[in-house]
């Protein structure tokens, strides 16, 4: 019994730490969205799909992200809120882990 309660706890461990991973992949994806949307140096919005099929570092190895963006124009504010979905998902082992997350930001100045 008490195999069995280590068992389930280290399963548990790993669907945590794969969850944990694919959230951080759909973070880092919207940042780099984010990037594209309000350009450090100033420039045009750019409101394309962002693909992220491979990160390079050691802490995503094995994990992808997507980004789709969604311009909403708000005529009361002359602004244009963005609607930013993303998804990350992380292979570990046999299991892909996969997390979504939804971001809005606006280019209004007030």
């Amino acid at each position: 019994a008490l195999y069995s309660l280590f068992g389930s706890a280290s399963s548990a461990t790993v669907a945590n730490v794969g969850g944990a991973r694919a959230n951080f992949a759909a973070k880092s994806a919207t940042q780099e969205a984010l990037l594209k949307l309000f350009p450090v140096g100033g420039g045009v919005a750019d409101c394309s799909v962002t693909t992220i099929p491979a990160f390079d570092s050691e802490g995503l190895r094995n994990c992808s992200a997507e980004v789709s963006c969604a311009e909403i124009v708000v005529t009361e504010l002359s602004a244009t809120l963005y609607r930013l979905e993303a998804e990350g998902s992380c292979e570990l082992g046999t299991e892909t882990y996969t997390r979504r997350i939804l971001t809005e930001a606006t280019d209004a100045n007030d």
